[in-house]
């Protein structure tokens, strides 16, 4: 019984993507979001976000590729969990992520994140009725995954700002 729920699940998530999917005639290679901060230098701003990211961004692989404080930017590879909708596909796309690489310009009292390089990774899995799927990475490809991934990676400049904004409050400790 569970192989065959398991299959009909599969087959819907087909069969939906299928039909709703539509293809990107123009992928995005870029999405940047500019956040004001004011009442912070170019100092305070770098710090706090140095801070955010190492707090936030963890992986196997080195998070902060470049940084130089005088020009007042950071680049740094980021993942986050894959903004799968909700139902049958939330259950299948639990484990993918979004990787992407994250440069972060900053002035007085702004900051400006840029996002590139985004891919659609998963890992590996082993499923009886389909066999051994290898990990892989690609591109984003359709145009609802384009939007819910773009609104995903739109929240992390707002929660950098919101830290930076925390991290002067809790100096007094």
């Amino acid at each position: 019984m569970k192989k065959i729920c398991f299959m009909l699940m599969f087959c819907c998530l087909f069969l939906w993507s299928c039909v709703v999917a539509q293809y990107i005639k123009e992928p995005y290679t870029s999405i940047e979001k500019i956040m004001h901060v004011p009442g912070f230098n170019k100092n305070e701003i770098y710090d706090q976000t140095k801070i955010y990211i190492a707090e936030n961004f963890r992986s196997a692989k080195a998070v902060i590729e470049y940084e130089n404080k005088e020009t007042g930017t950071i680049i740094g590879n980021g993942s986050t969990i894959y903004p799968a909708e909700s139902g049958m596909a939330a259950v299948a796309l639990a484990n993918w992520r979004t990787n992407f690489t994250m440069r972060v310009d900053i002035k007085d009292e702004k900051f400006r994140c840029t996002f590139s390089n985004i891919k659609v990774a998963w890992p590996a899995s082993f499923d009886v009725n389909f066999g051994v799927r290898a990990a892989g990475e690609r591109s984003i490809g359709f145009e609802q995954e384009s939007v819910n991934i773009k609104k995903e990676l739109l929240k992390i400049p707002d929660s950098i700002a919101f830290h930076i904004k925390k991290g002067k409050t809790n100096d007094n400790w």
